[in-house]
């Protein structure tokens, strides 16, 4: 019984100083160097606002970096260390290469040929996560719009250009809009004649 207490304190304190070094040794990467403090809040930034932007990616950024991305490594690396070498050695590769890319655009445009200098050339799908907010919330628009202006399915034509409802009510149907979206100023003529009556 002592022995089975002596494993497990054992084991709970290996654990512990796992996290305790790697808290250690975040603060030992990340505080020394002025420039390198600014990488974390950057990136907090950067996330911050693109979930502000679109709503879905809070999630699909936990499900992928949390979830999919740890099973792949354990999966390659069941099959082997070369495997795992091989296939995430070019996607280390690729990323070191997009982020210097996208460092000497913002800083040094001048350094790079003229078609680095921006994205452009890429689709659209590889340089904007537009396309893919059009097909992940078209389901919820269309939803929302059967819900709140009655419509039958039949009826509803699913435009993929529309921005998302406002307060409540389909795009559609909203006659203007404060320039800053503090509030709908009027709704359509058909909803004021459904309320008079």
């Amino acid at each position: 019984m002592n022995l089975d207490f002596d494993v497990k304190v054992h084991e709970t304190l290996q654990l512990a100083l796992c996290h305790l070094f790697f808290n250690i040794t975040g603060i030992v990467i990340w505080y020394p160097i002025p420039v390198l403090r600014r990488v974390p809040i950057r990136l907090a930034k950067f996330l911050g606002n693109t979930t502000a932007d679109y709503r879905w990616f809070a999630v699909s950024y936990l499900i992928l970096l949390y979830f999919i991305v740890p099973l792949a490594v354990f999966g390659l690396s069941l099959a082997g260390w070369y495997v795992l070498l091989a296939v995430l050695l070019p996607i280390v590769v690729l990323i070191l290469i997009i982020i210097v890319i996208n460092v000497l655009q913002s800083r040094r445009p001048s350094w790079l040929p003229a078609v680095l200098r921006t994205w452009e050339w890429l689709p659209l799908p590889l340089r904007s996560l537009k396309p893919y907010d059009d097909i992940i919330t078209v389901c919820c628009k269309r939803k929302h719009c059967n819900r709140c202006c009655g419509r039958d399915d039949d009826d509803l034509i699913i435009d993929l250009d529309t921005s998302p409802p406002i307060n409540g009510h389909c795009n559609k149907d909203h006659k203007s809009l404060s320039t800053d979206g503090e509030q709908v100023q009027a709704l359509d003529e058909n909803k004021e004649s459904e309320s008079r009556m």
